[in-house]
């Protein structure tokens, strides 16, 4: 099959699974409307199975199955693995679970299990509605990205709590949070600031105005920009992607414009509702705003895009208590259920986290790198 035909199946075929877990939940939302948590957490348990057991479907799998298979070959000890570098958590986790559990795929296992106690955590004591959070975070692709970048995606739910704690001004929480979630992804420290910062900032049009044309001006000089940043230790191993980034396929550039597309549209839905939306709400837009920049950023440096999903990841809580909360109605919410079915559907497609655009378990399948599954 052509890589162009496989790419549109699949990903019409991922849409349509989603969609069957989406009717799962709005039955669940009819049949227990008094209980808005009922279903939530055994769609959150059964993508994670899905996704513990899957094999060439992630775009990074074969990388992480490799890390945690040749750990032990590398250090022999606990301390070995933590004085190694900066950044050196999830290489800790996979040390810790090879040597006294085993098995070639538990890291997997163990993994989802931990994305989904979290997301259940953040769920059930921020949303309004944890069953359309859970649709929300499918439709919006945060499965896909929870299934291919473990280690940022680990990085970002720890810096959920992180952000919560800020805003209940537990400041050494905070910063404790934000270091955890740094030894996994050393990008927390930037997100970090920039929490700290936009912490009481409402916002509004001419704020996104003038963001918006702060990240095109930014987006010009990115470039120098990274150059400098990498030249600081901590962050000297980004420096591969200054060598690469230039072979990004267009496909790939066009993943942080449909996400700009998508957010900007979540945006305007909210247009004129700001006066009847509480604090907590307006400082969601004001993070989905953040993210608009690093898509736009992203557009010309693509890696810097998934810098956005930090923020873009509040919007399964912000679009749930929309709807809860009767702000999202009729044709907004119409517009809305489209849009996130149309997203989802080009989001898998473009975002370059699902690059197989394969799913095959590791019953029936082994980890290969891309170019040898292309060739198969």
């Amino acid at each position: 099959m052509p890589r162009v035909t496989r790419m549109f199946v699949f990903s019409l075929k991922y849409t349509l699974v989603c969609l069957l877990v989406v009717a799962f939940l709005l039955f669940c939302n009819r049949l227990f409307k008094h209980n808005k948590k009922r279903g939530a957490l055994v769609s959150l348990i059964a993508l994670g199975v899905v996704s513990a057991i899957s094999c060439n479907f992630s775009s990074d799998g074969e990388v992480y199955y490799v890390l945690y298979n040749e750990v032990l070959s590398y250090f022999s000890s606990l301390k070995a693995v933590i004085t190694f570098r900066y950044q050196n958590a999830f290489q800790a986790l996979c040390y810790l679970v090879q040597k006294y559990i085993g098995g070639a795929y538990t890291i997997f296992f163990v993994t989802t299990a931990m994305f989904v106690l979290m997301l259940w955590m953040i769920f059930r004591k921020h949303s309004a509605n944890p069953r359309y959070s859970v649709i929300i975070w499918l439709l919006a692709g945060f499965f896909a990205v929870s299934c291919n970048i473990l280690k940022q995606y680990m990085a970002m739910l720890i810096m959920s709590f992180a952000y919560f704690a800020l805003q209940k001004k537990r400041y050494l929480l905070f910063c404790g949070l934000t270091f955890l979630a740094s030894l996994f992804h050393v990008s927390a420290l930037i997100i970090g600031i920039i929490f700290v910062v936009v912490r009481n900032a409402r916002f509004s049009a001419r704020k996104l105005a003038y963001s918006v044309g702060a990240a095109c001006m930014l987006a010009v000089f990115i470039v120098p920009c990274i150059e400098l940043i990498v030249k600081i230790p901590v962050f000297a191993k980004y420096a591969i992607y200054l060598a690469i980034f230039q072979k990004v396929q267009l496909r790939l550039m066009l993943g942080p414009f449909i996400n700009l597309a998508f957010y900007l549209l979540v945006i305007a839905l909210f247009h004129g509702s700001r006066d009847k939306m509480p604090e907590y709400m307006n400082k969601y837009l004001t993070l989905i705003m953040i993210g608009i920049c690093f898509s736009i950023i992203g557009m010309r440096f693509v890696y810097v895009a998934r810098l956005s999903y930090y923020f873009y990841q509040f919007v399964p809580l912000l679009l749930a208590d929309g709807i809860e909360g009767k702000i999202l109605t009729g044709n907004r919410k119409i517009c809305l259920g489209i849009a996130l079915v149309v997203f989802c559907f080009l989001f898998t497609i473009f975002s370059g986290e699902l690059s197989y655009f394969n799913y095959s378990t590791i019953y029936n399948d082994y980890p290969v790198p891309l170019r040898i599954f292309m060739s198969r």
